[in-house]
């Protein structure tokens, strides 16, 4: 089971700070989190997907219990356009495979 997240750099406004916006492309629902964040660049869009996966993990362990959260997997990152990430989690299986499509993928995960 592959997921993706996708990231959006907002700049400040009169009333906002700058923010990065986390969500599912394909969720209308609450699949997104705004974050504000210190760090800048590319780092701030990995840690705004990461804090969006630990929200479903939390949810999922609620849930279903400590441990039953599918969402608890390597993450690979990527550039897409102006102001915008995807961050992919997969299972173990297919890391290798999708880590050389992405030959300048950015590795993380989150560890609970």
């Amino acid at each position: 089971m592959n997921k993706a997240i996708q990231t959006k750099y907002f700049p400040c406004t009169n009333t906002k700070p700058a923010r990065i916006k986390a969500f599912l492309p394909d969720c209308q629902s609450n699949g997104f989190i705004w974050v504000t964040d210190d760090d800048s660049g590319e780092q701030a869009h990995k840690n705004a997907a990461k804090k969006l996966i630990e929200k479903f993990i939390a949810d999922d362990e609620t849930r279903h219990g400590k441990g039953t959260s599918k969402w608890n997997m390597p993450v690979f990152s990527a550039y897409l356009k102006a102001g915008h990430y995807v961050h992919i989690l997969v299972n173990k299986e297919d890391g290798e495979r999708v880590g050389t499509f992405f030959k300048m993928a950015e590795f993380f995960s989150v560890n609970r």
